[in-house]
């Protein structure tokens, strides 16, 4: 399921228990730098169509510091969109099979935060199709 969220109706943008920039712990040994976080969390940084990679072991909090990050954009009146990558290529395999390709990657390049969670990517093999989709999504959102 695709989570949007519009800064007319704010919602979770992500998983239940998904918190802000606000929760997040500091003082935690995952070597999170404050005042870097804080950063990326600002308006300027989401007008700017900055790309943030979050890499960590499992548990260590990617995904919720990566929801806190579509949060505060929804904070600033911005929209948002949190998705497993598994989730997005199997709608895409589904819009280009019913023409809704194009109107798709529209919505996907004009929401100002999008959450791609890269969650157990590499288990399998993208086909050559997915890598395209993939691809497709990354660069219309660089231009």
């Amino acid at each position: 399921m695709t989570r949007q969220c519009r800064s007319s109706r704010p919602r979770p943008a992500g998983p239940r228990g998904a918190g802000a920039v606000e929760d997040i712990d500091f003082r935690h040994p995952r070597g999170l730098d404050r005042s870097q976080v804080l950063s990326l969390a600002t308006a300027q940084r989401v007008t700017g169509h900055h790309n943030i990679l979050i890499g960590g072991p499992t548990g260590c909090g990617k995904s919720f510091l990566a929801c806190a990050m579509a949060q505060a954009a929804i904070s600033a009146s911005r929209t948002a969109l949190y998705q497993r990558v598994p989730r997005l290529l199997f709608d895409l395999a589904l819009a280009r099979l019913d023409g809704r390709s194009p109107r798709l990657l529209l919505t996907l390049a004009g929401v100002d935060v999008l959450v791609l969670v890269l969650d157990d990517l590499a288990l399998r093999p993208l086909t050559t199709d997915q890598a395209a989709d993939l691809l497709e999504v990354i660069e219309d959102r660089h231009l």
